[in-house]
């Protein structure tokens, strides 16, 4: 963590205890006046935090003005930054920004100059960023995570145990992004393994553009009952962030991949592929819970290797101290699945994780 993103960190917490006297104020469109303190703009979304309803987001469209009580570090779409002190001002969406430098000391000649202080109107819809988080501004990344446990124990006329786990890893820089992953289920059913199947993957995604990336990709998979002793695909394209905040995450990938099939009965395949992947999440304030949708598969190229899906849906619901109850919905279909195989395989899954940003 940077040390500028540190000091905004500690500031946040120290100002929870501040007394509610010394507060942010918000003016939205339809007059609505709130008071608490600014944490962070990202997109059209402004994190709030008041004494009387906690941490709630409001929509930066909706902001008319707004007045801080301290300095906050501002991002400006011409990609200018300081640190300034808003002040409200009556005419539409613009503010006043006081630029503020603090006094330096010149330890010679033993002087101080004064503070100085430069106001001038700015246009809300130019800041880009409040507060930004070290992968926003550029001065360094954040390392995000999550594990996930499912776990099935039913004995009786019937006896079958199922252990899942998935559990992925994310570097954000402001250029670049790392994730790397993997999931795996194995379960019995009367003594009789009935389950075995594992999968690995990986991609780096490089930002030539605020929302546009050139990304590589990988992943290794194992199935036993698909007659699958590895499945391995990679492959590289371009990609779209649609939207990239706390709240919401919407991201779509396309390229060429190229896919190896070892078979233990079947013969072997290797063929071009057309690939993709999507994923998409959003936290519901209100309740609170997210929503997330993750697929990735691929298409066969020259009629070779037909077409394979791979889809995440479900929700996660906070619990404390990062701890998440998780229920999803597991879908694999194969177009052409080894002889002998179904096409389909769907797993529900309800269980237990934890998650850290």
């Amino acid at each position: 963590m940077s040390v500028r993103a540190l000091r905004y960190a500690l500031l946040s917490i120290l100002l929870s205890f501040a007394p509610h006297a010394l507060a942010d104020r918000l003016v939205l469109v339809n007059g609505d006046v709130l008071t608490g303190t600014v944490l962070h703009k990202s997109g059209d979304d402004l994190t709030f935090s008041t004494p009387y309803a906690g941490v709630i987001t409001v929509k930066w469209s909706a902001v008319r003005t707004l007045t801080t009580d301290r300095p906050v570090n501002v991002y400006l779409d011409d990609a200018t930054d300081y640190d300034a002190r808003f002040e409200a001002m009556g005419e539409g969406r613009a503010a006043v920004v006081v630029h503020e430098a603090a006094a330096q000391h010149d330890a010679e000649a033993g002087a101080a100059h004064e503070e100085e202080a430069q106001r001038a109107a700015l246009d809300l819809a130019k800041v880009l960023y409040i507060n930004p988080s070290p992968e926003e501004s550029g001065e360094g990344y954040r390392l995000t995570g999550r594990a996930n446990f499912a776990f099935s124990d039913a004995s009786g006329n019937t006896e079958n145990q199922q252990l899942h786990f998935d559990a992925e890893g994310t570097v954000r820089a402001k250029m670049w992004r790392y994730v790397l992953g993997g999931e795996g289920t194995r379960a019995r059913d009367n003594g009789y393994v009935s389950a075995s199947n594992g999968r690995v993957y990986t991609n780096y995604d490089w930002f030539f553009r605020p929302k546009m990336f050139a990304y590589v990709a990988g992943s290794l998979e194992r199935d036993r009952f698909k007659d699958i002793q590895l499945r391995s695909v990679i492959g590289g394209g371009y990609g779209y962030q649609w939207i990239e905040t706390d709240v919401t995450k919407i991201a779509l990938r396309g390229g060429l991949d190229y896919v190896t099939i070892d078979h233990d009965e079947a013969e072997d395949e290797h063929f071009a592929a057309f690939g993709w992947k999507l994923d998409i999440s959003h936290r519901l304030l209100a309740l609170p819970l997210e929503l997330f949708h993750n697929q990735d598969g691929y298409h066969g190229l020259n009629g070779d290797g037909g077409t394979v899906l791979h889809t995440r849906t479900g929700v996660r619901v906070p619990l404390a101290h990062g701890l998440k109850a998780t229920a999803q919905l597991n879908l694999d279909w194969e177009s052409d699945p080894a002889p002998g195989r179904t096409s389909t395989d769907r797993t529900l899954l309800l269980g237990l994780g934890y998650e850290f940003n």
